[in-house]
């Protein structure tokens, strides 16, 4: 669970693995402590700038990866910042994210978005678009404000 406690949160992700190829890695939000997530046709707008470049001004997710690959080395590794998540405002993310696709090619995105309400984002969940997340380890850090 993410509170006021700390003004940013950053999420690393360390070598996680789709169980599926060609799934895209998502991450949704939750203002119930995680009772539910997030998924309205215009809950998010995201800009994915990279190999593989792509954004939304309104969808269900933040859409982190695209094509992800299942092999045992097609991996996902980088850090999602979540900004102020507390705030009843529009809660934004930046994230650096580097994967194999599941053409094999290396890719590497710079990514920013925002949940379009204003709300107190209480919580987080990392899925795939389809199949699940075979392994991989998250980590959660918490940042004050000075």
């Amino acid at each position: 669970g993410l509170s006021s406690t700390y003004f940013m949160y950053i999420v690393e992700l360390e070598a996680v693995l789709a169980a599926t190829d060609t799934a895209d890695l998502y991450m949704r939000t939750s203002t119930d402590n995680g009772s539910s997530y997030d998924s309205g046709a215009s809950d998010y707008y995201w800009m994915r700038m990279g190999n593989s470049g792509a954004n939304d001004v309104a969808d269900a997710q933040f859409i982190l990866t695209s094509s992800q690959g299942s092999g045992s080395d097609e991996l996902v590794n980088g850090a999602v910042n979540i900004i102020n998540p507390s705030a009843t405002a529009y809660t934004r993310i930046i994230a650096n994210i580097a994967y194999w696709d599941d053409g094999a090619n290396n890719e590497h995105t710079q990514f920013g978005g925002q949940r379009l309400s204003a709300a107190d984002v209480d919580a987080v969940r990392f899925i795939m678009s389809s199949g699940n997340i075979a392994s991989g380890t998250f980590r959660l850090w918490g940042l004050t404000a000075s």
